[in-house]
């Protein structure tokens, strides 16, 4: 499994609380998500989004939870805990593990990403096999760094092999990539929205927070003391990380993805 300190699994569960959730706010409006349901939310983390599929489905629905960050299952545990919402340590593509053909919906909120090409194969098939018949995996999937002040701020890393690592972390394929995908792993219908996705943070410190404790590929400490390094140094301006109202912000694109089985 994947490590994270816990220091570092607790900084995702305060920052995400806002920001993650926001983009997974999003993605599961997609669709009309039905009580009763059965759910199975890949790269959970610490379980703030679990929480909110759980109050969808209902006391009659049911939501696993599952991630590769031991530590980040450990804070689900303790902070979003439910009668009908069990957390496991695991990959995406163990989903069929806790089940085949039993899935009314499975969601992965800004994970696949971080799969390597391999790996984003290995996770549809065995999500394909955890679902029902006309049961929907619902994902969204960065296209990558390359909004202006994102990609700017990164160029103020001294250490530019943390940037390298992130980028070298970082899977974004484009649409046709992923509807050759999911045809190829027999799902019979695909769409796929571009969305901009623009959210403010509390403060820059809470920015470098959410960012750092995102890293996990180059680990939190690195990132976080290279981040705190930058927004310290007095001859940077970091003007263009702030928007009209002052609040310091990063803005990306994702790919917005439904697969029906």
């Amino acid at each position: 499994m994947t490590d994270q300190s816990k220091e570092g699994a607790e900084n995702y569960r305060l920052t995400s609380s806002k920001i993650q959730q926001h983009y997974f706010d999003m993605l599961i409006n997609t669709i009309d998500i039905q009580p009763g349901w059965k759910v199975l939310d890949l790269g959970c983390g610490t379980g703030n989004g679990t929480k909110k599929l759980c109050e969808r489905v209902g006391a009659s629905g049911h939501v696993i939870g599952i991630d590769p960050i031991a530590e980040r299952i450990v804070q689900a545990k303790e902070y979003y805990a439910a009668g009908n919402i069990k957390y496991h340590t695991a990959y995406g593509r163990d989903a069929c593990t806790f089940g085949e053909g039993i899935f009314d919906l499975v969601v992965a909120g800004t994970v696949m990403h971080w799969l390597s090409p391999e790996e984003k194969q290995k996770t549809l098939e065995s999500v394909y096999k955890a679902l029902k018949p006309g049961g929907i995996f619902l994902f969204n999937n960065m296209l990558k760094y390359d909004s202006a002040n994102t990609l700017k701020f990164l160029d103020f890393f001294k250490d530019q092999s943390v940037k390298e690592k992130l980028f070298a972390a970082v899977f974004c394929p484009d649409k046709r990539t992923f509807y050759d995908l999911a045809q190829k792993t027999g799902f019979s219908r695909t769409t796929i929205d571009e969305v901009s996705v623009q959210v403010p943070f509390d403060s820059l410190e809470h920015a470098i927070h959410w960012f750092s404790a995102s890293l996990h590929a180059i680990g939190f400490h690195t990132a976080l003391d290279e981040l705190r390094q930058v927004t310290s140094d007095e001859n940077n301006n970091l003007d263009f990380l702030f928007n009209e109202k002052g609040e310091p912000y990063f803005d990306n694109k994702y790919h917005f993805v439904t697969s029906h089985k």
